[in-house]
């Protein structure tokens, strides 16, 4: 993706697009990659940032606003999605730690 962003993000900006009110353009595409993803280093930042209620990527707080967002305010989805349905991140993360460790 940082290596050519207008071809990478073309695909996610369509397919986004073509299913919400958002409108991306580049520029909104570069301003989130750029300020709001982020790719942990490995299981440990993984545990810390995402998986820890006190982590500032704390999914849970995630998931909750994307529901409000897709549900509530631009009704792209039917009804909210449960996490319990769908969220596989904490049992792949202890599969992870068991079979290769923190680190």
């Amino acid at each position: 993706m940082n290596q050519n962003m207008p071809d990478g993000a073309a695909i996610i900006i369509g397919e986004l697009n073509s299913y919400s009110a958002a409108q991306f353009t580049l520029e909104d595409f570069r301003n989130f990659w750029d300020n709001y993803e982020h790719y942990p280093a490995g299981p440990r930042e993984v545990q810390a940032l995402i998986l820890d209620p006190k982590g500032r990527n704390y999914w849970k707080a995630r998931w909750d606003d994307c529901n409000l967002y897709f549900y509530e305010i631009t009704h792209t989805i039917s009804k909210p999605v449960d996490p319990q349905d769908a969220f596989l991140m904490e049992e792949a993360q202890k599969a992870y730690v068991q079979k290769y460790g923190l680190y």
